[in-house]
């Protein structure tokens, strides 16, 4: 991690700002804990949270929850992802 760092003026700048994005997520992920309410589960989607399903096979996984709305024909009339805590 810290020759990643001293690496990071050699970048051009154009990727600068996107490796020092990486770079901030890799360090939250490896100071997070277990029990912290906010963590980051995917470096490349820090959307993603993780969903209990409520089944005994497999309790959680991992994704984004959507609302997509059909009109009456059955076809999708629109969608869009739901924040934290939002429900369907």
């Amino acid at each position: 991690m810290r020759d990643v760092e001293r690496q990071v003026a050699q970048v051009a700048d154009s990727g600068r700002a996107a490796l020092l994005e990486l770079i901030g997520r890799t360090k939250r992920i490896l100071a997070q804990k277990p029990t912290d309410k906010n963590e980051l589960y995917a470096l490349h989607a820090p959307e993603v949270e993780c969903l209990a399903k409520g089944k005994a096979r497999k309790p959680y996984e991992l994704g984004v929850k959507v609302s997509i709305h059909n009109d009456s024909q059955g076809r999708t009339g629109s969608w869009h992802a739901l924040d934290d805590g939002q429900s369907v």
